[in-house]
């Protein structure tokens, strides 16, 4: 890899031709930090530091911005159109169009006292994880460092620097009538000609009038500056404006002597917003942004680095970083539609419109393409309610077809995926979908498997996301040595599911045990290139007397190894026990929770208990003390024991789902018969684990 970290001019920052990165998240800063940005622009503290990127050594490529988007787009707005310098301050200093120059004065210095004395809270931070106002290391800018053009542009309020002059500025710009701040309707000279430049024909205000532009009336500034320049006259004197305006605006001599009257008033004030301008943009020039230049750069590299500068703020994951990468950039030609629906959701989701579709959405949408399924749990579009589940869902489809295609799923098989010959990216992969749902399909044919997703839940819900994959991986593999057979062919179908359910079983032995935790790309890697030397071997069944110790263990000892084992560790073998009775659940809108049968609180109150041989706080988790009840019900229920729950539905539950007959409620309501119970239940999972589970084995 290679790098380089070169300061760069505020203005060449926001003017650079620079692109976004296909995947970037959606704009997070709001007006108050905005705000702040602004402060430390104008206090001349450091503004942060950007990541950029290109693919190679050439000069003339084209960067990308991989981190500081935010900041950017800040900057970017704030030098396009200074109104939003005033509208940002509104929503910081919480004012009124009624504030006169004392009510701003006192709102801006009580909310700048406020923010340079308290501690500065987490949102607060930049995006790059350092605070937006820092400790200032060099004086304020000084007009008196300027040369002699620039003191003279300047000169009106020379002596107006720092938070003075940020505050001159929204003091300048109040207060918003019709739609205009009084910046723009400084300029409104509509009665002398109706077609300016600098209207916005597509925002109206509440009258239905045009509102005026403040990026199109600083660009028409900007040329008049230029003009008086070129031309070598004044830009200070109101005849130089008045000969540009007429000329530009091919005023007849009744207009323009009508202007020139009204000039005679407004120039100064007019003058003063130019002024305004210059100053800012002054402010740009001299202001100076970090550029973290990277190339030649693995994805892993990136986000090591990435996560280093930007180790508070909004992270990306690897995949999200592989979105800058030409590659993956490339476009895809006869994307499906449903293809381009699924786009669509992800780019909406990040409020990002994106018209087409290229390599890195194919991965990217997998998951939603493969719909409800027994493997993947149904994770969630919504990047600012739920993150993890939706960078887990962009992770999980660039890990499955790297496994399938690349042979493994780190970082670097998955890098490599965006130029795979196997794949046509032509189509947009659709029949990498098409196999994957067939593989999908034939496993939920198996009447467990069936049983499993009328619970609502996955095999990565039960166990991890590294367990998942590694099971639809093998399947793949599976299917794929086995003829890729459809559901029509049941002579190799049967053969497929159970080996499918032989391999889900082992998972869950593993996985109880421990044996999936730490790093398991390794592993899966391993996995899949073992496939064809290790084939009888990964699909041996576990043996019954090693389900029957483990059991035994948890029961006599509520371990597993040397350590407790608790809900989430036995979650699976409940279900696990469920499914292989072919227990087929009620219609639940909202899915199954684990309830205790004897409540939590009867073993914590039972100090006899815990000082005592057994500890109350791992028997009252017990995997003999639980069962699956629908959400709704397991709500009635709450810690209820059984003979205070009055409701007969809820009781048909209990005895259906918790094996409990209704007579015996009475008993195990109190943790007296806690032992009885759980033996009486123990049959129940031995007879599971033992008999049934050979016959889905052998059968």
């Amino acid at each position: 890899m290679a790098y380089k970290i070169t300061p760069q001019s505020a203005t060449a920052f926001v003017t650079e031709r620079i692109k976004m990165p296909r995947f970037q998240r959606k704009q997070t800063w709001d007006e108050c930090k905005n705000f702040k940005l602004c402060i430390s622009l104008f206090k001349n503290y450091p503004i942060g530091v950007c990541i950029e990127y290109k693919d190679d050594n050439k000069p003339s490529v084209t960067k990308e911005i991989l981190d500081g988007r935010q900041r950017r787009n800040a900057l970017l707005q704030m030098y396009q159109d200074p109104d939003h310098i005033y509208s940002w301050a509104v929503k910081f200093l919480g004012l009124k169009n009624s504030d006169k120059d004392e009510d701003i004065e006192s709102k801006f210095e009580a909310k700048m006292r406020e923010y340079f004395e308290s501690d500065v809270e987490d949102d607060d931070e930049d995006e790059n994880g350092g605070d937006v106002i820092l400790e200032s290391t060099e004086e304020e800018a000084s007009v008196e460092s300027l040369d002699a053009d620039e003191q003279k542009d300047v000169e009106p309020f020379a002596h107006i620097q720092g938070l003075d002059f940020l505050l001159f500025v929204i003091k300048s710009f109040h207060d918003v009538r019709n739609g205009n701040t009084n910046y723009t309707r400084t300029f409104d000279l509509r009665k002398f000609c109706e077609d300016l430049p600098y209207i916005d024909r597509k925002r109206t205000n509440k009258k239905g009038d045009s509102l005026l532009s403040g990026y199109a009336l600083k660009l028409f500034i900007a040329d008049y500056c230029k003009d008086c320049d070129f031309q070598q006259v004044d830009y200070s004197d109101s005849v130089s404006f008045l000969n540009y305006f007429a000329a530009r605006m091919k005023l007849a001599e009744k207009e323009k002597s009508a202007l020139e009257k009204h000039l005679k008033s407004a120039w100064t004030k007019m003058l003063m917003m130019i002024n305004i301008l210059k100053r800012i943009d002054l402010l740009f020039d001299s202001t100076e942004i970090g550029i973290i230049l990277v190339w030649d750069i693995d994805s892993s590299d990136t986000q090591k680095i990435f996560n280093i500068i930007n180790s508070e703020g909004v992270k990306l994951t690897a995949v999200e970083i592989l979105s800058a990468k030409k590659t993956w950039n490339i476009k895809v030609k006869n994307p499906s539609d449903e293809l381009q629906k699924s786009v669509k959701e992800l780019y909406k989701a990040m409020g990002i419109d994106v018209s087409d579709v290229a390599r890195w959405d194919v991965p990217a949408t997998l998951l939603p393409r493969l719909g409800t399924n027994v493997v993947f749990k149904d994770l969630s579009w919504k990047v600012d309610e739920k993150k993890a589940e939706f960078e887990k869902r962009l992770t999980l489809g660039f890990k499955t077809l790297s496994g399938i295609y690349s042979g493994g799923i780190k970082r670097e098989n998955v890098e490599s995926l965006a130029t795979s010959k196997n794949i046509n990216w032509d189509n947009g992969g659709e029949i990498e979908v098409e196999h994957l749902n067939k593989v999908l399909e034939l496993i939920q044919g198996h009447s467990y498997f069936k049983h499993l997703m009328h619970w609502k839940t996955s095999i990565m819900e039960l166990t991890s996301d590294a367990v998942a994959l590694n099971f639809i991986l093998i399947m793949y593999r599976e299917w794929e040595k086995v003829g890729r057979p459809y559901s029509k062919s049941l002579k190799d179908v049967k053969p497929f599911r159970k080996n499918a359910f032989a391999l889900w079983d082992k998972l869950i032995y593993e996985y109880v045990q421990r044996m999936w935790r730490g790093s398991s790309d390794s592993a899966i890697a391993q996995n899949i290139s073992d496939f064809e030397k290790n084939h009888d071997e990964i699909f041996k069944p576990i043996s019954s007397d090693l389900w029957k110790n483990l059991l035994d263990k948890i029961y006599s000892d509520l371990e597993v190894g040397s350590s407790k084992i608790w809900i989430d560790g036995m979650k699976p073998i409940l279900y696990h026990m469920y499914c292989m009775k072919m227990i087929m659940p009620t219609i639940s809108e909202y899915g199954f929770e684990v309830d205790h049968v004897i409540p939590q609180y009867k073993f914590k109150n039972a100090l006899d208990l815990a000082r005592g041989k057994k500890n109350a706080e791992v028997l009252q988790d017990s995997l003999y003390n639980l069962g699956l009840l629908p959400k709704g019900e397991n709500i009635s229920k709450s810690n209820k024991p059984l003979n205070e729950i009055r409701d007969k539905w809820l009781r048909n539950m209990v005895v259906q789902y918790e094996f409990i007959p209704e007579e015996d409620f009475e008993k195990y309501s109190s943790i007296d018969h806690y032992d009885e119970m759980f033996k009486i239940r123990k049959q129940i999972f031995d007879e599971a684990f033992g008999p049934v589970r050979s016959s889905l084995l052998n059968d």
